[in-house]
């Protein structure tokens, strides 16, 4: 507290906590989130005014709600290699932080996908001539420099203020039919049946989104009435965010949706529970078996002629196709950028399955092969 009676001795801490505008150095006018800043002081300790030795205070000294709208008007939204519309992300109801102390809750307002912000708009347009690899590359770096998980009380946001930013990014991909969302990176999400807190809440809607988005950029369509709105000649942002957050769980979104267990393996979310086992299975088979892939390729009866690495892509996307070599060879190019002609997805295919590293259609672990 040495610090915060200094201030209060130069008369510096009542000019720090005036309300001003985040965009101006004029007070804020509003009295909805005035502070009482003679009140504030007044708890800081009548010794504040000594000009020699401060009076101690124990943490927890400001009462909370003084605390709240301190953070509320003094709070700095900061991401490493963007910059993020503080004030935008604090009017967004679906941006809304959790307060510190919240386990879990679901979001208070409507969800909305943030395709209209201008963090979206200003992204989209930066993307346009950036290549799928970079674009790629930029997601991975936005991710990966928030939060995990957000720490209430912080001044940073987490996935809350970037979130305009990787759907952006997300989107774009999608419009390109580059790397499918099962292969990008996103925020952790618990889906072991515990509540998700509203950041997760919202990154899961999100995901969803991007995942129906992604399916209409393919030219996939609905067998079902509920979600025929979604996928006109245009894809309906609005309607797929009611979808998401109105039609049950992920399992009974396929089931309405109409999807193929295919289809399901490339989306993030969207997806039976066998689904998204077999996707942790393709996982980690695939890991196992980077090693044993170089291995054989070094055998001198071997009569590929490629590298490790675009042998592990085969694999992966013939996994990730259910073993049909026409999805794999889509699949290969969406998420490896690997073309390969169907004679020679037929070659590789079954160099695999003679040395057992797949198994038909099925994924296996490598240890049971």
């Amino acid at each position: 507290m040495m610090k915060a009676a200094n201030w209060c001795r130069d008369g510096q801490l009542r000019e720090y906590l005036r309300p001003t505008n985040a965009y101006s150095s004029k007070p804020n006018d509003l009295e909805e989130d005035h502070i009482d800043v003679d009140a504030i002081l007044a708890t800081l300790g009548d010794d504040c005014d000594e000009r020699t030795k401060p009076a101690p205070h124990t943490a927890g000294a400001l009462p909370q709600v003084h605390l709240e709208a301190l953070a509320r008007k003094t709070a700095v939204v900061t991401l490493t290699g963007a910059a993020v519309n503080a004030e935008s992300a604090a009017s967004d109801p679906a941006t809304t932080e959790p307060t510190e102390g919240t386990v879990s809750r679901a979001p208070t307002a409507p969800y909305i996908f943030p395709h209209r912000s201008e963090d979206f708009q200003r992204e989209r347009v930066c993307a346009r001539d950036t290549s799928n690899e970079d674009l790629t590359a930029a997601l991975l770096a936005l991710i990966g420099s928030l939060d995990r998980p957000f720490t209430p009380g912080t001044h940073t946001r987490g996935y809350l203020a970037a979130r305009a930013q990787a759907c952006a990014l997300a989107i774009t991909l999608n419009e390109r039919q580059a790397m499918p969302p099962v292969l990008r990176e996103w925020i952790n999400l618990n889906m072991r049946g515990a509540k998700l807190t509203h950041e997760q809440e919202t990154a899961s809607n999100d995901l969803q989104v991007i995942d129906l988005h992604w399916l209409h950029e393919s030219g996939f369509r609905p067998l079902g009435p509920k979600a025929s709105r979604v996928f006109g000649d245009q894809f309906n942002f609005d309607e797929a965010a009611t979808f998401v957050s109105t039609m049950g769980d992920l399992n009974n979104k396929a089931t309405l949706l109409g999807l193929t267990r295919h289809e399901m393996l490339l989306l993030k979310m969207i997806g039976t529970r066998a689904a998204r086992q077999r996707q942790q299975d393709i996982r980690k088979l695939i890991e196992e078996l980077r090693g044993r892939i170089r291995a054989a390729l070094k055998e001198p009866q071997c009569r590929q002629r490629c590298s490790d690495a675009d042998m592990v892509h085969t694999c992966h996307a013939l996994l990730l196709a259910d073993g049909d070599p026409n999805r794999a060879m889509a699949v290969a190019e969406q998420a490896f950028d690997l073309e390969l002609g169907k004679q020679q997805m037929t070659r590789r295919q079954r160099w695999l399955l003679d040395r057992k590293f797949i198994h038909s259609a099925s994924p296996r672990s490598a240890s049971a092969s």
